[in-house]
């Protein structure tokens, strides 16, 4: 974090007055091409994955939530 805010204040210098509020870190479940995978797993029955929507959930979340429900049933 100190290493980008130096190079955003190098690169723009107008925001030196700016100030952080609120900072986060932390991990996006996506796949190598960025593809969700929502399936029954072959080898678990029973098991229905829905993951790798890479941070996409509010436009992707409605329907991967209803194929996923259609999978468990």
């Amino acid at each position: 974090m100190p290493t980008a805010w130096a190079n955003l204040l190098q690169a723009l210098p107008q925001f030196r007055k700016a100030r952080i509020v609120e900072t986060w870190a932390g991990l996006i479940d996506v796949t190598p091409d960025a593809v969700p995978v929502i399936s029954n797993a072959a080898s678990v029955p029973g098991l229905t994955i829905s993951t790798g929507c890479s941070g996409h959930g509010f436009g992707l979340g409605l329907g991967a939530g209803r194929l996923t429900a259609d999978l468990c049933q």
